[in-house]
Order: C-alpha cells, then sequence, then structure tokens
C-alpha cells in the first residue's frame, strides 16, 4: 500500500509542476498577444488608468509603448533602467502636449469604448486565470498530500488494528450483520478513522503521528510556521474566497503588520513552487518514518529500493534539498540494509555540493571510512572528492557490460548526477569509447 501511494505521491508532484508550467506559458501567450494588440497611444493610457494593475504588468505594457514621447525621454536619459522610465512616464507626458493627449483620448473613448473595454476585460481575465491556476496548483497539491499521509495512517491500523483503542469507531448491531464479516468491519471502522483524522486537519493528525506513533517529524518541527501557514491559506481559498479573515490572522501571527483584515491574500509561482518542495519534503519523510516504524524488515528494503528511486529522479530535477531530506532521513533509519544506508550517505553528499553546502560535509567526507566498502561505493565517494586518478582505478574493478550486482554500468556512468563531473573529463571520454568499441565487437562476434 505505501508503495503504490509514494509511487502516484511521486508521479502527481510531478505532474502537477508540468500542469503548471503548460497552463502559465498559454496564460503568459494570451497575455503577450493582448498587449501587442493595442493601440499603445490610444488605449494604454485609459486602460492603465480604469484598472489597477499589478507592476509586473504595467512593465510589460510600458516596454510595448513605443510613442515618440517615450523614445525622446530615453535618447534623453539613456542611463535611467526601465523601472525608472515607468515611474517617468506620467510626469514626461503631462510635460509634453498633456492637453492635445487629453482631447485625443477623449474623442478616441467616446468612439471606441467597447474596444477600449474589451482589453480592460482581456487584461483584467488573463490576470485572474494566474490567479485561478495558483489556487487550484495549491488545492491540488494538498489534495494530493493529504491522500499520502491517509495511506500512511491506514497501513499502521491496518497493520495493528487493536490501536484503535475502545474511543474508536463503534458498531451498532445492524451495521455488523451490513458489513457481513468481521474483515469487512474492521477495513470500515479503520476507514472511519482515518477519515476523522484526516478531517481534522494539519495539526490533528500530525498530533496522531507525534503522540500515538512517536514519530516526530524534523522538518515540521523546524518550520512549523511555514507548513502550517500553508493549509491556512489553502483554507481560505476553499472556504473564504481567499479573504482574509481574523482566524487567518490569529493563527499566522501578524508581527509585520503586513496582512490585511478583509483583503484577498497574494498567491504566485514562488509561493506554489515552495509549497511543492516543503511538502514533498514533509511527505517523503513521513512515509519513511511511519515505515521504519511499522513494517518488518524484509518490507523495508523495498521502501529503500524505492527510495533510492525516488531520490535519483528528483535528483535529476535538481531538486536538491527535497533529495538531501530523503537522503538524510534513509540514512538514519533503522530497519534499511547497509547498502540503503551507504547510497543515501554518498547522495546526501551529493545534494550538499549541488547546494553550494560541500565545506559543511568536508570534514564528515574526509573521516568516513569507506576502506571495507564496495568499489562501486568507492566509486562514488571518488566522484564527490573529485580524486579522479582513484575514481578510474575504482572504476575498472566494479565496472560491468551487463546489468550484474555491485556493477556500474554505462546506462550508470551516463545519466547518474554524482558523475556529472566525471563525464567532462578526457579520460572518462577515452574510457567511455574503449568500452563502447569493446561493446560493438561483442555484438559483431555474437552475430
Amino acid at each position: 500500500m505505501l508503495i503504490e501511494a509514494l509511487r502516484e505521491f511521486q508521479t502527481n508532484i510531478e505532474v502537477l509542476r508540468k500542469f503548471v508550467d503548460n497552463v502559465e506559458g498559454i496564460i503568459d501567450t494570451n497575455y503577450t498577444s493582448i498587449v501587442q494588440n493595442i493601440q499603445e497611444e490610444m488605449v494604454v493610457p485609459i486602460v492603465m488608468g480604469m484598472i489597477e494593475m499589478p507592476e509586473e504588468e504595467r512593465k510589460n505594457i510600458i516596454k510595448s509603448i513605443n510613442e515618440k514621447y517615450k523614445e525622446e525621454y530615453i535618447e534623453q536619459n539613456s542611463e535611467m533602467d526601465i523601472d525608472e522610465v515607468s515611474e517617468k512616464l506620467d510626469e514626461l507626458i503631462s510635460k509634453q502636449e498633456k492637453q492635445e493627449i487629453l482631447q485625443r483620448l477623449e474623442h478616441y473613448y467616446k468612439k471606441n469604448y467597447k474596444k477600449i473595454e474589451t482589453v480592460n476585460n482581456d487584461l483584467v481575465s488573463s490576470r485572474k486565470q494566474k490567479n485561478v491556476l495558483y489556487q487550484s496548483a495549491l488545492i491540488s497539491l494538498i489534495v494530493t498530500f493529504e491522500y499520502l499521509i491517509s495511506c500512511a495512517i491506514r497501513q499502521k491500523l491496518t497493520l495493528f488494528p487493536k490501536s484503535i483503542g475502545k474511543e474508536g469507531t463503534k458498531l451498532s448491531l445492524d451495521e455488523i450483520i451490513k458489513l457481513d464479516s468481521l474483515e469487512s468491519a474492521t477495513e470500515y471502522v479503520i476507514d472511519q478513522e482515518v477519515y476523522k483524522l484526516m478531517m481534522k486537519g494539519f495539526e490533528g493528525w500530525y498530533e496522531y503521528i507525534k503522540k500515538d506513533m512517536k514519530i516526530n517529524i524534523e522538518y515540521i518541527d523546524n518550520n512549523m510556521a511555514e507548513v502550517k501557514e500553508i493549509f491556512l491559506r489553502r483554507n481560505l481559498f476553499v472556504h473564504n474566497a481567499g479573504i482574509i479573515n481574523n482566524l487567518y490572522i490569529n493563527e499566522v501571527g501578524n508581527k509585520k503588520g503586513n496582512i490585511v483584515l478583509n483583503k484577498k491574500i497574494d498567491i504566485n509561482r514562488e509561493y506554489i513552487e515552495k509549497s511543492i518542495k516543503a511538502l514533498s519534503i514533509v511527505g517523503y519523510e513521513i512515509i519513511l518514518c511511519i515505515s521504519d516504524k511499522i513494517l518488518e524488515k524484509s518490507d523495508m528494503i523495498n521502501i529503500g529500493d524505492e527510495f533510492d528511486m525516488i531520490g535519483f529522479d528528483i535528483m535529476n530535477e535538481n531538486q536538491w534539498e527535497v533529495a538531501l531530506n530523503i537522503f538524510n532521513r534513509v540514512k538514519c533509519l533503522k530497519k534499511v540494509t547497509t547498502n540503503h544506508r551507504t547510497v543515501a550517505q554518498i547522495n546526501a553528499w551529493l545534494c550538499n555540493k549541488r547546494m553550494g553546502k560541500v565545506a559543511e560535509v568536508k570534514k564528515e567526507i574526509e573521516e568516513t571510512d569507506f576502506d571495507d566498502k564496495k568499489s562501486i561505493y568507492k566509486v562514488g565517494l571518488c566522484a564527490i572528492q573529485d580524486k579522479y586518478e582513484d575514481f578510474f582505478d575504482e572504476l575498472q574493478k566494479c565496472y560491468s557490460d551487463d546489468r550484474e550486482e555491485d556493477c556500474i554500468t554505462m546506462e550508470a556512468l551516463e545519466t547518474w548526477p554524482i558523475f556529472d563531473e566525471v563525464r567532462q573529463r578526457p579520460e572518462y571520454l577515452m574510457f567511455k569509447n574503449e568500452k563502447m568499441n569493446n561493446i560493438t565487437v561483442k555484438d559483431a562476434t555474437a552475430s
């Protein structure tokens, strides 16, 4: 159950990111088309006066204005950037034939008010489309996340149904008869318990994980305010049209005084990316901790293998902080194999290296004894340390053209993130050509 839920969670996160990318691109393209089709010298000043535009949209429109006033102003003030030109635009127009412009605009507006209103509506609609996109993405993210958590809790209750205790769901005789069997009744009670826990929201199910399962999630404990706010903001969109209320302010706090009661809360791409990262870290950490708590060692082999692959995929997406949290947790689990811990340790170092924090783990790397490790792991350590001579010595010991256990294939050398620097080395190109020639000879001989 947990592995299937994990795979679905990972897939849904990837799909969500791509969905936001694709739809955002369509909205941006449509917005650009609207702006390009505006008759700037007539429509833009009116439209900008009709609606309250975010600064970014204002900049985009101003960039498209090519009438003589801006050109002259830029020529006279070539040292100014677009922001400064934007701020001075209104002042500029007021200094040069303002009355003539206003008269022309008034005449134009009376003659073309329908067109102007259409442009206005199109621009407002484009802006709202992004807001809807980001709101939908946030809601979908939390739905995906909460499903993962519910699967983990359901797995725990399925393995240990007696942990529900006397305070759990009680069935009437009529309900028991309808359910037909003890197995069906047990499943029904577990479903009810999971439902009740998840309905309590973030604080409810996390309290259950901490107290009943005696598990602390390090990322949540260290980032409680950030994680909690994600759920509170989602609740605002679902239950209050995104309008900030006293409940939100009381929960989040307002020390900076920048949260305004009854104002619609902002949401943008940066916030979505930050939320995806945070809930990805939390989701994976919860599954790892619960698995180590409730599963047998034999089952943890599959969990360890699964997280090897998940971590690999996440590193290839350059999501280094998410990957680092996974590997730091794996290497601390009690029931995974030594090989899983070693792989996690090496990959955690790699994540630190890619994040520019290798100095923080340099001493740890230097003091770690790999003398008793297999060459496949020594190769990884050499790659982390940029010890290329040692790397190729160890690679000769563990390279294989076939997928043998504890060996590195050409596919691995070509795709594993840990070998990015190695692949740039001239000696690697020589090694690769040699091995590829050997494969060609073997194939020719076999045929």
